[in-house]
């Protein structure tokens, strides 16, 4: 498991050392696979004078506006995004050695040490020799050199730290997986993503009793080595067998999965581990809800959640469609002196630079309150497409301004978004 950041909101990582001095990170941005994708050349290099607190310095680094343009954040009607690596090399490590044993399988030893007072809960491990890590699940005993490990979900640890092992550890991570998603001002600093097994808000969606619709699956959480699988249900009913996922491994195009649910189906169940191993472990269930029928074609909506993936929001009710017209005009002066007339059918006034913008507006028909997150995060999304006509097109949110609704204050809770198609009715791409 990784530290899975969104960096729509600030990140700050605190470089720590017991001497004055500098700071100096690099920072590697890439996709693909862990370690071995890592460009040769670091994105960034960064440096400041550590700042004193008592007997210890430290320096403190804002990373996440310097990781967003390298995200990729497009969508083509394939739900495919993926987040990307950040690896910081320079960090100050708190102790460095060479492990002696594993800790009888639990986590890491080393003979020569006393982790006491120096390494705490949380800390992170990194094993040099073979490209693995983990986190420190609890402060060490007292004069003691041995470390229990786990994941950052909480799961044993399948880092292995044998002897002979060249191992670091760091206050924090030095490396991260990142998002394009974001964090409230009630959640704090530094808030990640944390063991969410759906990258949704909320664990219900809706759609039209004639559609599917796609649920994306955090499975850097999910899988910790041994697969993951899911299943369909129908009125609690299991429908067909255990689908195996794409196991994860350390390629950023695995740590999101995205699920068709189809009309046949109204519930996921996501596993950990797979039926035959005997150790299959429930970590999630998303419920499908059908929205109420109306007359008007449905129109979904596709945009990047506060998590960063793609989440679809289903409109049902009445869609209208605009176009608003922009442009230039000149007065000519048509006469034709030598003859003293002027022709009747020429234009006096000429127009030029037109260029037209369609809008559309979309109504959700009468929906659950749980909309009112979603429609949240669809205002303050940087990202938006919707199908119209089975036609998938580029769009922006021009509603600014939104009242939420419930049923207890409002009885029905339906909403109205307008868009902006996101380009000009006349092809001028140059």
């Amino acid at each position: 498991m990784s530290t899975r950041i969104k960096v729509r909101s600030p990140y700050y990582i605190k470089d720590v050392s017991t001497s004055s001095g500098t700071s100096s990170i690099s920072i590697y941005i890439y996709q693909g696979t862990l370690f071995t994708s890592k460009p040769s050349t670091a994105q960034y290099s960064l440096s400041k004078p550590f700042t004193q607190d008592g007997s210890d310095y430290y320096a403190v680094y804002e990373i996440a506006e310097l990781i967003r343009d390298y995200i990729t954040t497009e969508f083509s009607g394939t739900y495919n995004n993926e987040p990307v690596w950040v690896e910081i090399d320079g960090l100050v490590a708190k102790e460095s050695g060479t492990a002696t044993s594993n800790n009888d399988g639990e986590g890491m030893s080393d003979a020569s040490k006393n982790f006491s007072g120096v390494v705490f809960e949380g800390d992170f491990v990194l094993n040099e020799t073979d490209d693995d890590f983990a986190f420190v699940r609890t402060d060490p005993q007292p004069s003691s050199g041995s470390l229990i490990l786990e994941t950052e979900n909480g799961s044993s640890t399948t880092a292995s730290f044998g002897n002979g092992d060249a191992y670091s550890i760091y206050s924090v991570p030095t490396f991260y997986l990142a998002y394009d998603g974001y964090s409230l001002f009630t959640e704090g600093i530094n808030k990640t993503i944390g063991n969410k097994s759906f990258l949704i808000s909320g664990d219900t969606l809706y759609r039209p009793s004639d559609a599917s619709i796609t649920l994306p699956v955090n499975v850097d959480r999910i899988d910790i080595g041994d697969g993951w699988t899911y299943e369909f249900y129908a009125n609690g009913v299991l429908q067909g067998s255990e689908v195996t996922g794409t196991a994860k491994g350390t390629n950023t195009a695995n740590m999101i999965s995205y699920i068709t649910v189809s009309t046949s189906y109204d519930e996921v169940r996501v596993y950990r581990s797979p039926a035959s191993l005997g150790q299959r472990t429930l970590l999630g269930t998303a419920y499908i809800k059908d929205l109420n029928c109306t007359k008007h074609e449905s129109v979904k909506v596709s945009f990047y959640n506060r998590f960063g993936a793609v989440q679809d929001l289903y409109f049902t009710g009445k869609t209208t469609e605009s176009i608003n017209v922009t442009g230039e005009e000149y007065k000519a002066n048509n006469i034709d002196f030598s003859s003293l007339t002027y022709n009747v059918a020429k234009h006096q006034y000429n127009q030029y630079d037109k260029q037209g913008k369609r809008s559309v507006q979309l109504s959700t028909g009468y929906v659950n309150e749980d909309y009112n997150a979603w429609v949240e995060e669809l205002m303050l999304s940087e990202k938006v497409w919707f199908t119209l006509d089975s036609t998938l097109y580029p769009a922006k949110p021009k509603t600014s301004s939104q009242t939420f609704k419930t049923r207890l204050n409002d009885s029905l809770v339906a909403y109205t978004i307008d868009f902006d198609f996101a380009f000009d009715q006349i092809q001028n791409i140059r």
